[in-house]
């Protein structure tokens, strides 16, 4: 027995002895930070597992690198032991920290700010044996940061502020969706102080916490704004928790306004900006309305998201343009919306065309939502030619009333269409000849619908503006024209308290270069003639959208190029008061070329304007908030502007025959993860 057992432990003696020596076994598990941050103390937040019997002595060695800069830094911990188990660390626990190397510019930004700048981050750690500087476990995170920026908005900086409850505005940029929240801290200002110095050292006037929203009213609660007394506000941006940015410091002069308080919808100070939206392809808006709760829906095409092509596009904004959802609706064809409202019983219904969906050609496609922008129902109307819908608008006993065109064989007609709530068709007129006639806009004015285009078939020769006035039932009451031997083309109509106007753009000469003027048209309920404008801003102008406050004003948008000829050109703005004398106008967003196509007058007295600019990406849609007088504290472009009265003579349309095809409904809808951009004031 003992000759056996000596050979076998002779055996087993090797064996032990690289047992003995094999290095220890260390799971390294590190925690991956939230989103968009990291942070020097998250390269130390580790789970470390000692799958052996005995305590091994290590420490730890963290490199980071980022992908355009190679390494950043190399740390390493001091030596501890590691007993067998699970053990979690957190950068306390890892310290004095020796900093073997590190890049000077992150160096520099980490100790002002605490973060790292934006870029794509690997962060590596190795549990190395003290003995041997042999790796026993090792684990790396990769991390994006894209920096965000928080912007104030509204009120503006050193401005006066008379609403007891004023709305705070402000956002981020790049915009955050998910995971954001804010504080907001308001302090008096006292003597000689800075803002920055009164917000660093004084007590706050006013705070909260956790706000999910980019605004807040200030609470009925709060202490009351005093006479005459200055403030100072900065927003802090938190994301799960932990600080990500702050906002400048914008301060204000309270000065008790005399006269009694609005009510509170309308008790929000006023806003003033531009901010895009879209996506990674050409994204345009073409309209606008205001909704229930103040704020605004917008309706274009897309071609970011959606089934393929361009997509039917819808965006709703709260009064701050601060994106609350947006979907695109359509097929793997090209379709699009051109007019959108505010429906009859809450939501939202957009008409355009559709070539996914179409017996033949192109037909009008109308989508009716939820307020949340889920499709409800939708439905095509035309028939063998190339049909759109350009606007709608809702009317009497839970309607919908459309303008647009009608193919008929090698041309096509102007055409209203009145829906029911669900739908279904009430009747159709066509309005037009044997050449091309279209309807690009409808209102309800009184009793009575007024629609205005452009008429090839009669008239003065060449396209005439074309308006239109429809009783209720559809009963045409009557059409005419406007316009010379050159084109006369009307794009919008709005209604005053005296009367309504129709503008668009003529086409004229300046020094042999062809150009286009601005045109509007005021006439009565009768459809008499109340004068003509055609005004030219700048070199080259055109209107697209007109909206009339109760005062009987008109405003346009439209694109004009401004006084410099070598300018891209940019969105127009303008006012002709209510005898059509040209009051003012300006040119926006001219560092690319982008146009202003529909507008409103809204609750607090401002204008806003949908269009688009290729100044963002390959093109967003945009939206220009401005007050009563066209200012959004953005770069403006003086264009000019002149006004031209001219006249010409008047003529009266024949009325054509009524015709309308009805195809099943459809119903396509994709969500679009909007990116909203702003513009100005930055």
């Amino acid at each position: 027995m003992k000759r056996l057992l000596l050979p076998t432990l002779l055996l087993l003696l090797p064996m032990m002895v690289l047992q003995a020596q094999a290095p220890p076994r260390v799971t390294v598990r590190l925690q991956q930070p939230p989103p968009n941050q990291l942070r020097v103390s998250d390269m130390w937040k580790i789970t470390l597992t000692n799958s052996g019997r005995t305590t091994v002595r290590i420490y730890l060695q963290g490199i980071a690198t980022e992908v355009r800069d190679g390494q950043i830094v190399d740390a390493q911990t001091a030596p501890f032991d590691l007993p067998p188990g699970t053990k979690r660390l957190t950068g306390r626990d890892v310290e004095p920290v020796k900093v073997n190397s590190s890049n000077g510019r992150y160096k520099n930004i980490l100790m002002q700010t605490g973060l790292v700048p934006s870029g794509d981050y690997t962060v590596c750690v190795y549990a190395k044996e003290v003995s041997s500087d042999d790796v026993v476990g090792s684990d790396c995170f990769n991390q994006e940061i894209q920096n965000v920026s928080l912007v104030l908005i509204a009120p503006d900086n050193s401005t006066s502020v008379g609403d007891e409850l004023p709305m705070f505005n402000w956002t981020t940029a790049p915009l955050i969706t998910t995971g954001a929240t804010y504080s907001i801290k308001v302090v008096e200002l006292f003597g000689q102080q800075s803002p920055i110095s009164a917000m660093g050292s004084n007590p706050a006037y006013f705070r909260q916490e956790n706000i999910s929203t980019r605004n807040l009213t200030y609470p009925v609660s709060a202490s009351k704004f005093k006479s005459g007394q200055q403030y100072a506000w900065q927003v802090t941006l938190f994301n799960d928790g932990v600080k990500v940015a702050e906002s400048e410091v914008w301060s204000f002069l309270y000065v008790k306004s005399p006269v009694a308080p609005l009510p509170p919808k309308l008790s929000a100070a006023l806003s003033k900006f531009m901010k895009a939206y879209g996506g990674g392809a050409l994204d345009q808006l073409y309209s606008i309305a205001s909704t229930a709760d103040s704020g605004y829906i917008l309706a274009g095409k897309t071609r970011s998201f959606g089934a393929g092509g361009d997509d039917a596009y819808l965006v709703k904004v709260d009064k701050g343009g601060n994106v609350q959802w947006s979907r695109a609706f359509g097929g793997s064809n090209d379709d699009a919306a051109f007019g959108v409202a505010q429906a009859h019983n809450g939501g939202y219904i957009a008409v355009g065309y559709t070539r996914s969906f179409n017996a033949m050609f192109d037909d009008i496609y109308v989508v009716k939502t939820d307020p949340q922008g889920n499709v409800q129902w939708s439905r095509t109307y035309g028939g063998g030619g190339h049909d759109a819908g350009y606007s709608i608008i809702p009317t009497a006993n839970n309607s919908y009333t459309i303008a647009g065109i009608l193919g008929t064989g090698d041309s096509y007609d102007g055409y209203l269409i009145r829906i029911e709530a669900n739908g279904a068709l009430v009747w159709s007129r066509s309005f037009g000849g044997d050449e091309y006639d279209i309807l690009k806009s409808v209102i309800e004015h009184g009793e009575a619908l007024y629609a205005t285009g452009w008429t090839r078939s009669f008239g003065n020769g060449n396209d005439d503006m074309m308006v239109a006035k429809v009783s209720p039932d559809g009963a045409v009451m009557w059409v005419k024209a406007w316009g010379t031997n050159r084109a006369e083309r009307g794009t919008a109509i709005a209604g005053g308290p005296s009367g309504f106007a129709a503008a668009g753009y003529t086409l004229g000469r300046l020094a042999e270069t062809t150009e286009f003027k601005l045109l509007a048209i005021g006439f009565t309920n009768d459809g008499n003639d109340q004068g003509k404008v055609i005004a030219r801003a700048g070199l080259y102008s055109e209107a697209f959208g007109i909206a009339a406050d109760k005062k009987g004003a008109f405003y346009l948008t439209g694109y004009a190029k401004g006084t410099d000829p070598a300018n891209v050109g940019g969105t127009l703005l303008m006012t002709l008061s209510c005898n059509g004398a040209l009051e003012w106008a300006k040119v926006y967003q001219s560092t690319a070329v982008s146009e202003g196509r529909g507008i409103i007058t809204t609750r607090d007295g401002g204008l806003a304007v949908v269009g688009f600019t290729e100044a963002i990406g390959a093109g967003d849609g945009v939206l220009l908030k401005t007050d009563g007088a066209g200012v959004a504290n953005c770069a403006e472009f003086d264009p000019k502007a002149v006004a031209d009265m001219t006249e010409f003579p008047v003529k009266d349309l024949s009325i054509f025959g009524v015709g309308s095809v009805v195809v099943p409904r459809v119903s396509v809808a994709a969500t679009a993860t909007t990116i909203e951009t702003l513009v100005c004031p930055k």
